[in-house]
């Protein structure tokens, strides 16, 4: 199966027998690589990157991130602004509600159940499963 990551450390091995031996929520937060405020994409974020007006609005809808590596940004939603995690495949996902951005592009605000402090922020949706959320964001 996949391996996951920690910022310059490649962890191996299967996620099967991490789970056995890891409750979940120590799964969880193995699953989110906190990164340091200087390991952003770009170094100017520019004006579009802020915290976007999102609502836990959709309810019933979760999924999983879909590629390794996948940034979650508390700023959006853009490519180019800062990543606070990176987020392995696989990974629970709780989504929010979505926004279309100028490109266009729809991104999803999600949070990561079992973390603490709750991971949570933007993600482009086509790094999500069923494509995020169902539920645009007022």
């Amino acid at each position: 199966m996949s391996s996951w990551k920690k910022e310059g450390n490649l962890v191996s091995g299967t996620f099967k027998n991490l789970a056995r031996a890891l409750t979940p929520t120590l799964i969880a937060s193995l699953a989110v690589v906190a990164l340091p405020s200087s390991a952003s994409a770009g170094t100017n974020a520019g004006p579009t990157c802020y915290n976007y007006d999102h609502q836990n609005i959709d309810k019933w809808n979760t999924g999983y991130v879909n590629k390794a590596n996948v940034p979650l940004r508390t700023q959006g939603p853009y490519s180019g602004c800062p990543i606070d995690y990176r987020l392995q495949p696989g990974t629970l996902l709780d989504y929010h509600c979505f926004v279309y951005n100028n490109v266009p592009n729809t991104w999803t605000w999600v949070s990561v159940p079992g973390t603490v402090p709750l991971a949570a922020g933007w993600v482009w949706d086509g790094n999500l499963t069923t494509n995020g959320s169902a539920e645009g964001c007022l």
